[in-house]
C-alpha cells in the first residue's frame, strides 16, 4: 500500500478508488467504512459455542486496505470476476493483453503447504478433476466472502455472508 501511495502520491483509499473501483465500475466498493456502509449494508454477525448469532459490535474495518480493507456487494463482487473473466475491453488488443496479464495473475507461485493447491498472485489455485479453478476469499467484522473463478469455463460465483459461520455455506 506504502508503494502504491509513493508512486501515485494519492492515499491508499483515493488510489483504490482512482485505480481500480472506478475503472471496472465497482459502485458500491469502498475502503472505508463511510464508502460502503452507506449503501444497503448487512450487519456481521457472530455465533460462538452454538450460542444464537448475535450482532458484531462494534462493526471496525480492517486497518489495512492491502490486507482485507475493501467492502462491496455483490453486484461488484460479480463485476469483479467479470473483468478477470475478460468482459468489458473495448478492442482485441485491449482483450490479448488483459487476458495475458490476468493469467500470469492466475500462474503458480508457491505451493500450498499439505494441499495440492497452489498460490497465484492474489488467488488460491486448485484443479477440480481437469479444470482449474482461481478463488480468494475474505472475512471481516462478521462477514465472509469467496470468489471463484473458472476461467476456462466463463464461470464465476460470489458468496458473501454476514455471519462468522458462513465459511460452512461456502464449503
Amino acid at each position: 500500500g506504502r508503494v502504491i501511495e509513493a508512486v501515485t502520491e494519492k492515499t491508499i483509499n483515493r488510489a483504490m478508488r482512482d485505480l481500480v473501483f472506478t475503472p471496472l465500475g465497482l459502485a458500491h466498493a469502498g475502503t472505508t467504512a463511510a464508502d460502503f456502509i452507506t449503501h444497503r449494508f448487512a450487519a456481521g454477525h457472530a455465533s460462538r459455542d452454538g450460542s444464537p448469532p448475535t450482532l458484531q459490535r462494534p462493526f471496525s474495518p480492517s486497518v489495512s486496505v492491502t490486507a482485507g480493507g475493501i467492502g462491496l456487494c455483490i453486484t461488484d463482487l460479480l463485476t469483479y470476476a467479470r473483468f478477470h473473466l475478460g468482459e468489458g475491453t473495448s478492442s482485441e488488443g485491449e482483450r490479448v493483453l488483459r487476458r495475458a496479464s490476468l493469467e500470469l495473475m492466475r500462474s503458480p507461485q508457491v505451493r500450498k503447504q499439505s494441499t495440492d493447491d497452489d498460490i497465484g498472485l492474489g488467488w488460491h489455485l486448485r484443479t477440480i478433476g481437469p479444470v482449474r479453478a482461481a478463488g480468494h476469499g475474505g472475512t471481516l467484522a462478521g462477514h465472509i466472502l469467496l470468489l471463484e473463478i473458472v476461467p476456462e469455463r466463463n464461470f464465476a460465483i460470489g458468496i458473501l455472508t454476514n455471519s462468522n459461520s458462513g465459511w460452512r455455506l461456502i464449503q
